[in-house]
């Protein structure tokens, strides 16, 4: 809430992360030193969730990024907005560029640079109806075989740099094989100027709402060509979003404790018991369901994950370390 403050510091707060890339000297270096800092951008998507084949597990995930719009269309369609969003897109980068300390005609050929690199993403990305489709976006991989399809990122180290402990990796997901492949040979032939400044565009863009003036007004602009949200929200309520969603268990506990006591939880898990005792019965009832299939209705009833009010293990936030005048510093 302290704008004044962040309005006298501009880019500063920033400036460490952009001293890591400005220091890397190739498309390799570059990648490593994205994926070992936390906040940072990288050209592809990796995460950990749900395997979805068998969901007794957690599986790592990679799937197609790199994008600094929403998605391909922005990019590839002349239809609807997306040429204006576009232009809007360009005048934003270009001035987020100026702000960093670039000239006018500096800043709108970096930003002519970083376009078209991204616009080559988007070539290779998949479309939104096959991203939809099931069938095309389970691929089980071997860190080896991921490797292997995808040259041009260094898999295996950028991912022990960003904390992940591969010997417990067996396999992994990957969303979109040919988009990952194709996203990484760019990287590769790319010029590292030109990913340098995609990175620096993306870092600011990621926390232009967390610095001066002039860049969190650049950032509505961009946000109204999109949207054509007449007038931004209050900086309290944008605030209170933010804090939701970095600490939302954390919030959700005193809410709990305040309007959810102990004898609530008790009385909806035994309505949520009797409830599923009277399905299995009606199940049992059906004659017009064979006995097989029966049988496969009560394992899925069994196998129904209760979830009301509560999580079971709240996310526990007590070591994140908070330093009252370093937002950008905490978001990161």
């Amino acid at each position: 809430m302290d704008t004044g403050r962040l309005d006298r510091l501009g880019l500063a707060p920033l400036q460490p992360w952009l001293s890591r890339i400005d220091g890397a000297t190739n498309q390799q270096v570059l990648a490593l030193v994205l994926a070992s800092q936390p906040g940072m951008p990288f050209p592809v998507n990796i995460f950990v969730t749900t395997d979805r084949r068998d969901t007794s597990r957690y599986q790592l995930n990679v799937s197609q990024g790199g994008l600094g719009m929403p998605e391909r269309d922005f990019y590839l369609s002349d239809g609807s907005n997306f040429p204006a969003v576009r232009a809007a897109y360009k005048a934003y980068i270009t001035r987020l560029l100026v702000l960093s300390g670039r000239s006018e005609a500096d800043a709108a050929a970096a930003a002519e640079a970083v376009f078209a690199f991204e616009k080559s993403l988007a070539e290779v990305h998949f479309t939104r109806a096959d991203n939809r489709d099931p069938g095309k976006t389970l691929n089980t991989r071997t860190l080896r075989q991921l490797a292997g399809d995808a040259r041009g990122l260094p898999w295996q180290d950028a991912m022990r740099l960003s904390g992940i402990d591969l010997s417990k990796v067996n396999d992994l997901n990957v969303s979109q094989p040919a988009a990952v492949a194709g996203i990484a040979a760019i990287w590769a032939r790319t010029d590292v100027a030109v990913l340098k400044d995609w990175a620096r565009l993306a870092l600011m863009r990621s926390q232009a709402d967390n610095l001066s003036r002039p860049f969190r007004d650049a950032a509505f602009a961009y946000q109204q060509a999109q949207t054509g949200q007449p007038q931004q929200r209050s900086r309290d309520k944008r605030g209170g979003d933010l804090l939701g969603s970095a600490f939302g268990d954390a919030i959700g506990q005193i809410y709990v404790q305040r309007y959810f006591p102990e004898e609530a939880r008790v009385a909806m898990d035994e309505l949520v018991a009797n409830v599923k005792v009277a399905v299995g019965r009606r199940i049992d009832g059906l004659e017009w369901m064979s006995d097989a299939t029966k049988a496969e209705a009560r394992r899925k009833l069994a196998a129904f994950t209760v979830k009301v009010g509560v999580p079971e293990v709240w996310d526990d936030k007590t070591s994140v370390e908070i330093r009252r005048n370093d937002l950008v510093g905490n978001m990161m």
